[in-house]
């Protein structure tokens, strides 16, 4: 679960994104990790059933901070693999139960934190947003 809530953080992802990123998503650029390939997901749902060939994919850039933790969580014994990042051995549980799994352990251990703030899961994918703005000037 932490390791997802990571990769929510550092790729601005949606439950569902997260939680299908697999190893063979990640291209490099002359030997170095350089960003991962996800299926727009939103806007394949908005055009429908049969109109999803016209969909260009989401790039999310690899930063210094997301190469390590793709390191840390087994890039370089995973490569190329069609294994997915977060819980690979699906056999007895289902993607819903993952996505539901991140969005209540986030929220259960933000909690404790008592901010006085109220955040959910999908917060981290604004905060990634606003950052990304940020860094590359709009």
């Amino acid at each position: 679960m932490k390791e997802g809530i990571e990769l929510a953080l550092h790729t601005g992802g949606r439950r569902e994104e997260v939680v299908g990123l697999r190893w063979n998503m990640i291209k490099e650029i002359n030997n170095e990790l350089s960003y991962i390939v996800v299926s727009n997901l939103k806007v394949e749902r908005q055009k429908g059933e049969g109109y999803n060939d016209n969909v260009a994919p989401k790039i999310i850039p690899i930063t210094k901070s997301l190469k390590m933790l793709l390191v840390r969580m087994g890039y370089n014994e995973n490569k190329g693999s069609a294994a997915y990042m977060i819980a690979p051995d699906r056999t007895n549980t289902s993607m819903s139960a993952i996505m539901n799994n991140l969005s209540k352990g986030f929220s259960h251990f933000y909690k404790q934190l008592n901010t006085g703030r109220e955040l959910q899961f999908k917060c981290l994918r604004k905060t990634y947003l606003t950052h990304l703005n940020a860094t590359l000037s709009g």
